[in-house]
């Protein structure tokens, strides 16, 4: 499922989340890792192509590909790192290839002052953004604090504990605060990191404060990426600095992004798949249930693969946060209301310029509770709906109605499930029958669990991508890509939303909206009266 909340200026986060399938009982069963994929019901497909969770319970395991690329990826960027100047060594933005590897540390110290103006000296590297040059920021403070955080990066991508020891205040009123740093620092190191960098927005010298020795407090954006992630994330840091007879010190940091990282959190235990990467966060995680989640993650990518095709990254990174707070920070949300409805939520962001994703990796984030007490194919379905947004999301163009997102997604969550449509709409049909179900397709605000119930929503969602599987098995994959743009027959350019999503129902279904939300209600119906 999914649901879209307000994120960052500029930039719209979206949410898509799996509620909590109510019919998929807590009775545990052992994953089947020997169990061949699901079979499928496609026809081959060209490489381009690319819950609420129903009910019962049973479902099969599926393969996974790609041994070792993320330890591979993890350790090559770890020993690049050893050169404090390494600048960038290859990310595509939104390929899903693991050996990505972002290693650029600022070098915002190479700047000089002439005239009143920030000059780059003939022969320097140019800072990697114009932020690290904001006129706000005074050219002593961002030269002093530059090499302090050059030395975190190339600490945490080199595993050199001592080096980033060495770069926090080392008085005995820090002691907490150093306590902290490298209690994280050990927490971080656990990740498989692949890129870790920081840069200088702007600076201000700490009330009371006067001359070049003044502590200040620093603007700071760190971008990071771990194997298997998306995209780069880029997190606003507040770094406070002081002077002491050993140089220029850390002795303060604080959140600036309303998202939470793991290693701020708490412990934190990885488990690492084939094709994905396993985060617990919190005290007292289940090792084995991580193991377990990571087999499953990369069945579930495989399933992906079989409908949407090989170009995604194809790898996922999936958080798995302890308690109902800890998803709420790992989110960004304010608290934890409505989140006791869904098992799982595909977090990142969309550029509303752009309509690419950007600015944040895509990640999985189980809720831990619900997710642990589904049924082997209750994992099954969420897994494969979450992996299924992250695999569109990396190459849509157009953001659509969520009701396109989440039934799609949930209609190839489902596939090869052996699950019934009664069981799978179990959520919306009595209401049908006693004619309390909406009488137009889910709107936006159906799928956000901060305004009620959003069961009915998602089982609304993917009737209606069942009943155009019910004009042919690829109707649905063919409605989806030309609704979020990747119609290679449509015009250039012509990326509006209400035009790709018009066409994908003159083109592939050969009608209108209206009619089939109408054809929609009357196949709801027919099925409600068949299973009553």
């Amino acid at each position: 499922m999914a649901n879209a909340v307000t994120g960052p200026a500029g930039g719209a986060q979206s949410a898509f989340t799996t509620l909590v399938p109510e019919a998929f009982p807590s009775v545990e069963s052992s994953p089947d890792p020997g169990a061949p994929p699901d079979p499928g019901t496609l026809p081959d497909r060209d490489p381009d192509e690319t819950v609420p969770v129903p009910t019962p319970d049973r479902g099969p395991q599926g393969e996974a590909s790609s041994a070792g690329r993320l330890r591979q990826v993890t350790a090559a960027a770890r020993s690049l790192a050893a050169n404090p100047l390494a600048r960038r060594a290859g990310a595509g933005l939104l390929g899903f290839v693991v050996c990505c590897a972002v290693l650029s540390t600022g070098l915002t110290a190479w700047v000089a002052h002439r005239g009143g103006e920030a000059v780059i000296p003939a022969g320097a590297p140019a800072p990697s953004a114009p932020a690290s040059l904001n006129p706000s920021a005074s050219l002593s403070r961002v030269a002093a604090l530059t090499p302090l955080l050059d030395r975190r990066a190339s600490a945490v991508l080199g595993g050199r504990r001592a080096e980033w020891a060495a770069t926090v205040d080392p008085a005995t009123s820090g002691a907490a605060f150093r306590t902290r740093q490298l209690a994280e620092f050990d927490r971080i190191r656990l990740l498989p990191v692949s890129a870790w960098r920081y840069q200088v927005a702007e600076t201000s010298v700490i009330s009371g404060g006067a001359g070049t020795d003044a502590p200040f407090e620093a603007s700071v954006r760190l971008t990071y990426r771990l194997a298997g992630d998306t995209r780069d994330v880029e997190r606003t840091q507040f770094v406070t600095v002081e002077r002491r007879t050993t140089g220029w010190t850390v002795t303060g940091l604080r959140r600036g992004s309303e998202e939470a990282d793991p290693w701020e959190l708490g412990p934190i235990v990885v488990a690492e798949g084939k094709r994905s990467v396993i985060v617990g966060i919190g005290r007292d995680q289940d090792r084995a249930a991580l193991r377990r989640t990571a087999t499953e993650a990369d069945a579930a990518a495989a399933r992906v693969d079989e409908v949407w095709g090989s170009v995604w990254r194809r790898t996922v990174v999936v958080f798995v946060p302890r308690t109902t707070e800890h998803l709420a920070a790992v989110l960004g949300r304010p608290d934890s209301a409505g989140l006791d409805q869904v098992a799982a939520i595909t977090n990142g962001e969309l550029s509303r310029e752009t309509r690419a994703a950007s600015g944040a990796a895509d990640r999985v984030v189980l809720n831990s509770g619900p997710f642990a007490r589904l049924t082997a194919t209750g994992r099954r379905v969420v897994l494969t709906h979450e992996l299924t947004h992250v695999a569109t999301r990396a190459s849509a163009r157009v953001t659509v109605p969520l009701w396109v997102e989440e039934g799609f997604a949930n209609h190839v969550a489902y596939r090869g499930s052996g699950l019934s449509r009664a069981a799978i709409a179990a959520d919306v049909l009595p209401m049908v029958r006693i004619g309390t179900a909406s009488a137009d397709l889910p709107e936006k605000a159906g799928f956000d669990p901060a305004d009620g119930t959003i069961a009915p929503a998602y089982a609304d969602a993917w009737l209606a991508f069942d009943m155009m599987a019910r004009q042919g098995d690829r109707k649905p994959l063919d409605f989806y890509r030309a609704a979020v743009g990747l119609d290679p027959t449509a015009a250039a350019g012509s990326l509006a939303p209400a035009e790709t999503l018009a066409a994908a129902f003159s083109k592939v279904l050969g009608t209108d909206e209206d009619t089939f939300s109408s054809a929609w209600r009357e196949y709801r119906e027919a099925l409600a009266k068949e299973t009553r």
